[in-house]
């Protein structure tokens, strides 16, 4: 999957989730946080 906006180059080459156990997603501010969960969820496209 890739999600990218104007020129920008995406930079998350690669992601794996677990069925057993959970995930947390931390970063700052603009690093793609919510866009990757829209991403998931198919509410932007990839």
């Amino acid at each position: 999957m890739e999600v990218h906006y104007l020129i920008r180059k995406p930079i998350l080459l690669e992601a794996r989730f677990h069925i057993q156990g959970f995930t947390v997603l931390l970063g700052e501010s603009g690093a793609g946080k919510t866009t990757l969960l829209k991403a998931l969820a198919g509410l932007v496209p990839a």
